[in-house]
């Protein structure tokens, strides 16, 4: 099971500090104005890091906010 204040804050690290602190779950990720092809890595290698999940481009481009990440990975644990 995901610690859901643990996954945000690993989150919020990926991000400049003024979009980090403005990112709840329900935050539209085209919405912050340093979402860049940067930041989409970073947050793909925080999950495969922290979460040991791969998660391609393709599905990525589909998860538009924080929760959605976060069930993603949660549905993914739990095929594990």
């Amino acid at each position: 099971m995901i610690n859901k204040d643990f996954f945000l804050n690993g989150l919020k690290e990926q991000f400049e500090e003024g979009d980090a602190d403005s990112l709840t779950f329900d935050t539209e990720f085209e919405s912050l104005d340093t979402w860049d092809s940067l930041t989409r890595f970073s947050i793909i290698a925080f999950i495969n890091d922290d979460y040991q999940i791969i998660i391609g481009p393709d599905d990525f481009k589909k998860l538009k906010t924080p929760q959605e990440i976060f069930d993603y990975i949660s549905i993914e644990l739990n095929n594990t």
